[in-house]
């Protein structure tokens, strides 16, 4: 979920928790029950980034006593921390889902646009959680008008949750441009817990289609910036542990080396373990990888293979493509020599036209039969017709072979496509030409 809330990064968490309690205690000595339950609400927050689950619920609710004398943005930043934490932890679903709703109001209240859409698109994430993709899908669409024109920030936690809502549904590849959005924005506006998710659901989401390359880019990615805020909240753990053992040896310095042997056992201990988690990650990774690298050589091998078998195939085509255009040139060629032998001849037209015929069954004695096979009504004017375009011949010169006029052509093809059931979008050259190759 989007936090959206954080601690000035340029001091350590000690350091922050440090001068967090600093001012607590200056305001419980004025009796400023604002910055009592203020400072409460801080804690919580920096605790949440080390991981502190069970420490930042106790912070918050020692806040509750204090949440009449807290302003309007304060109270806001309450309720979405409650909820958030609620949310991942899995408790208490009802209440999570109300104090989001009182966080979304409090922030349309401030005309705080940015906060009040980050809070809908959390609503949205804890009803997915929920399972209740309706309830979540209504919340994106109230949202819409909140982010439209707005920058990637306002986006970035719409994005994601459209992107779980599409993959719910089936819909993967509107679910990866979303995932991906939700990605580069978070790359660019450093919403790191958004980042890590969405570069998941995208490698997840490569392996299910079996894209191998993009998944070896964006698994490594996820797994690089997990470890990441992993060693950091390890790190700040580490860091708040010293400090709050150093608290205590101020306090009970009679236990001072007692305690300092405990706490260089247990960085030992964390020490090792992190190490051993470390190498096994490294072990884990690197089988990992060489699986990657197995796979994306298969997949070139067979890539290759397969264009091989392409190009072969391409020859192949060119080859038979240039036999038939080479026969039809030079059947058109003796047809157009016997053609005009017959008009100089002077012989009479119905004479001609039986000539033209018996001179077509000489040149493919198969063709004909072919057409009559497949349409049995088809009439011996339609298989000179056909006879004619197979050669190549254009409308003019059919017309003159066939002593016709363009327009009774024109009726004698349309007859033609009839009878051999052509659709609209199909050509009747091209069917022709497919008769011929067949027979070849």
């Amino acid at each position: 979920m989007s936090v959206s809330f954080a601690y000035d990064t340029t001091l350590s968490m000690s350091q922050y928790l440090s001068d967090i309690d600093k001012a607590q205690k200056f305001y419980e000595s004025t009796n400023d029950r604002r910055g009592i339950g203020n400072a409460f609400i801080k804690r919580a927050i920096v605790l949440f980034e080390a991981g502190q689950t069970q420490d930042v619920f106790e912070q918050l609710t020692k806040v509750k006593p204090y949440l009449s004398d807290l302003d309007t943005l304060r109270l806001l930043t309450y309720y979405r921390a409650h909820a958030i934490m609620l949310t991942e932890t899995g408790k208490e679903p009802k209440v999570a889902e109300s104090d989001m709703r009182r966080a979304i109001k409090l922030g349309l209240e401030r005309y705080d646009v940015y906060r009040a859409a980050v809070d809908m698109g959390n609503l949205a994430e804890l009803y997915i959680r929920q399972g209740r993709y309706a309830d979540a899908k209504k919340t994106l669409l109230t949202m819409e008008p909140y982010t439209k024109g707005k920058p990637a920030g306002f986006q970035v936690q719409r994005y994601y949750c459209i992107g779980l809502v599409c993959l719910h549904d089936g819909q993967r590849d509107s679910a990866y441009a979303n995932f991906t959005r939700c990605y580069n924005g978070a790359q660019t506006w450093k919403v790191p817990s958004l980042e890590i998710s969405a570069v998941k659901e995208m490698a997840s989401i490569d392996s299910a289609r079996g894209e191998y390359r993009a998944f070896a880019m964006h698994y490594p990615r996820y797994i690089e910036l997990r470890d990441k805020v992993m060693g950091r909240q390890t790190v700040e753990q580490i860091n708040l542990m010293k400090a709050r053992q150093s608290m205590q040896q101020l306090e009970m310095r009679h236990k001072e080396q007692e305690r300092v042997s405990n706490l260089l056992l247990i960085l030992a201990v964390v020490v090792t373990l992190s190490l051993c988690v470390l190498a096994w990650q490294l072990v884990r990774r690197n089988k990992q990888n060489q699986q990657i690298a197995r796979l994306t050589r298969e997949q070139i091998e067979n890539k290759m293979h397969t264009q091989s078998l392409e190009k072969e195939l391409l020859e192949l085509k060119l080859k038979n493509d240039k036999s038939r255009i080479e026969t039809m040139q030079r059947e058109k060629a003796s047809i157009s020599v016997q053609l005009a032998a017959m008009e100089n001849s002077g012989s009479e037209e119905g004479k001609q036209v039986r000539n033209y015929a018996r001179l077509l069954e000489n040149l493919d004695p198969t063709f004909a039969q072919e057409l009559e096979r497949r349409c049995p009504t088809i009439s011996k004017a339609e298989i000179r017709m056909a006879s004619l375009i197979r050669i190549g011949m254009n409308a003019s010169e059919m017309a003159q072979v066939l002593h016709i006029s363009s327009s009774s052509l024109y009726t004698l093809r349309y007859r033609l496509r009839k009878r051999l059931n052509l659709k609209q979008d199909q050509s009747l050259e091209s069917y022709i030409t497919g008769v011929n190759i067949i027979q070849k």
